[in-house]
């Protein structure tokens, strides 16, 4: 695709419409306003990327957090904490009670 692309393109830059990448955009996304990647400073960019990485594996291993840590090459532990970070824990499964359940000392 990419040489395909080079040799039709006669720009000196190929973007995602020359891909047809754009159809897999999905149709929220264009709603929401656009993000400026290089907007702020390193440290600041580098954090909105990654929210975005982790919220997109999360989105593609339907919430399954074992595997989006595979797809994003971390331990689990580090997926966790940066989750923490971003504010993408939902529930905090040390902190979870289970309705119905109780302990029978008898």
């Amino acid at each position: 695709m990419i040489e395909r692309a080079n040799v039709l393109v006669r720009r000196n830059i190929i973007d995602a419409g020359d891909l047809d990448l754009a159809s897999d955009i999905p149709a929220t996304r264009s709603a929401e306003a656009p993000v400026d990647w290089l907007a702020g400073d390193l440290p600041t960019a580098l954090a909105r990327l990654e929210e975005a990485m982790i919220r997109q594996a999360l989105d593609a291993c339907g919430g399954n957090r074992a595997e989006a840590a595979r797809r994003l090459n971390v331990h689990r532990q580090l997926l966790y904490a940066k989750m923490r970070r971003y504010g993408l824990l939902t529930l905090d499964v040390s902190d979870a009670t289970t309705e119905g359940v109780v302990k029978d000392d008898d």
